[in-house]
């Protein structure tokens, strides 16, 4: 029954489907970071370099041991587009 509520008050029938909802939005983002940076051939420090940001902040995002700010995670990507398209071949 969709009405059902457990006795904490949550609603027994939805915590599976949001569970599964949940684990496949997680996007693994210092995996992904990385996959971006060593596909560009760039070190952490020259990305740091490039995106004016710490080479310890581009350690820590890579390791997830932090959650980057949308305003830092748009100085990296912008880093790593830079570096994209002065290497690209049809420039």
């Amino acid at each position: 029954m969709i009405n059902k509520v457990d006795k904490a008050g949550h609603w027994a029938i939805f915590l599976p489907f949001l569970s599964k909802i949940l684990n496949t939005m997680s996007i693994d983002v210092g995996a992904r970071l990385r996959s971006v940076r060593t596909t560009f051939g760039m070190s952490q420090r020259e990305l740091a370099r490039r995106a004016g940001v710490t080479n310890g902040l581009i350690s820590l995002i890579e390791q997830n041991r932090v959650s980057p700010s949308v305003s830092s995670l748009k100085k990296v990507l912008d880093g790593c587009r830079c570096r994209s398209l002065s290497s690209s071949p049809w420039t």
